[in-house]
């Protein structure tokens, strides 16, 4: 996808309700525009966590005012603000959110499940669902590998903790640089996600393995290829799959 392209959807993207019209505007697949939006969510939500007024919050809630009410007024996640409200553990609460149905108190016990169906980043659904879409994107390329006959040891194979998703015996030749290991990302590559991936994990791949390759699943934004040169950038279409994650 060319930069200015999506910084037009990126500036547009806001909510759910946002994807259908810009699906038909550009001609981009649902699930890759949900990703873009999950990630625009995730970087608003850490950019306000630690300025959101705990006592406020409360008081509001205190006043009868919801959960969700409470979430869209500041732009927040219903689950984390739910979280800001309640005096639990985090065993607590995530036992609650797996189980809303055995809350004793009625109010919480409806506000908390509002909370969840309409939270599609932070809720233990959404959790669950990031996953599955992650163990899909990396049985997608063992059975490539395995399909080319390329002999690898995957990441939870390995005894090193800081180890790619598959770690190639032998490298394979990819447009002139070699390809030593290949990490599976169940996202969307822009500049703020894949400098964000350099600097956590792909750095430390490079000083040790040499390069590599990275899959965005939903595509990525085609300047950051150019970021790091050692690094090749590749989507679904390499592996000639389908966008189902």
């Amino acid at each position: 996808m060319d930069e200015a392209t999506y910084n037009l959807i990126y500036r547009s993207l806001n909510e759910l309700s946002d994807i259908p019209e810009l699906q038909k505007q550009f001609s981009i697949p649902e699930n890759t525009l949900l990703a873009i939006l999950t990630q625009k969510k995730v970087r608003k939500t850490k950019s306000i966590f630690h300025r959101i007024d705990r006592e406020e919050i409360k008081k509001r809630w205190d006043s009868g005012e919801s959960i969700l009410s409470i979430s869209n007024s500041l732009d927040f996640s219903p689950v984390l603000t739910a979280s800001m409200l309640l005096n639990l553990t985090k065993r607590e609460f995530r036992k609650m959110l797996e189980k809303p149905e055995e809350i004793k108190d009625e109010r919480l016990r409806r506000e908390i499940k509002e909370a969840l169906e309409n939270d599609f980043v932070y809720s233990p659904a959404a959790h669950r669902d990031q996953i599955a879409k992650a163990k899909i994107g990396e049985d997608v390329v063992r059975k490539w590998l395995l399909a080319k006959g390329i002999i690898f040891v995957a990441e939870k194979e390995s005894r090193n903790k800081k180890t790619p998703d598959f770690l190639l015996s032998e490298p394979i030749g990819l447009e002139g640089r070699k390809i030593y290991w290949i990490d599976s990302k169940a996202a969307f590559g822009d500049e703020i996600e894949h400098r964000r991936c350099i600097k956590k994990q792909f750095s430390h791949y490079l000083e040790t393995f040499g390069s590599g390759m990275v899959v965005y699943w939903y595509g990525f934004v085609d300047s950051i290829a150019a970021i790091e040169p050692r690094i090749a950038v590749k989507d679904f279409k390499f592996f000639g799959a389908k966008n189902e994650l």
